[in-house]
């Protein structure tokens, strides 16, 4: 966090559909705590591939913490960036992309891991975010300032390969 900012919202990423069950989207302070949590719905509102769900009371991240955000994909494995940079893409300026995160977990949890062959990260878990002072929410990308829970991911493929 470069800045101060004011989550309003999470989202998840949302390219074929999410489960009706939902998915489990968290920021986590750099102790572990979890800060901020929502499920979100495929009938919550779409922004681009991701859908949102408003917090029911917006958190305040300031700077200089190292915050973590994560979320349950349930069996969808969603990935981009791996060896390349993505195209199209920006991060808002008030935060800084540390390195992608993961956890292999049927349930929110603070993502632990790092995958050294995942350079930009993955897709999946995106808050909304505004200026403490007030302003519009904007998204923000997920799988790079959140990537830490696209370890999550991991689960999908884990259970897939459980299937199999």
């Amino acid at each position: 966090m470069l800045n101060p900012v004011e989550v309003t919202g999470l989202g998840m990423f949302d390219y074929n559909g999410l489960s009706q069950d939902g998915h489990a989207v968290g920021i986590f302070d750099p102790g572990g705590s979890l800060v901020a949590s929502a499920t979100v719905f495929p009938s919550d509102p779409q922004t681009g591939y991701f859908r949102f769900t408003s917090l029911v009371s917006p958190v305040t991240l300031t700077p200089g913490n190292g915050y973590r955000i994560g979320g349950v994909t349930n069996d969808l494995f969603y990935a981009y960036g791996l060896t390349n940079p993505p195209t199209g893409f920006s991060v808002d300026p008030r935060l800084r992309y540390i390195q992608n995160r993961y956890i292999n977990s049927l349930t929110l949890q603070n993502p632990l891991n790092v995958d050294p062959n995942v350079a930009y990260g993955w897709w999946g878990p995106n808050m909304l975010l505004r200026d403490p002072t007030g302003g519009d929410p904007v998204p923000e990308p997920a799988f790079l300032q959140l990537p830490v829970l696209a370890g999550l991911g991991g689960i999908a493929w884990w259970r897939r390969r459980q299937r199999a």
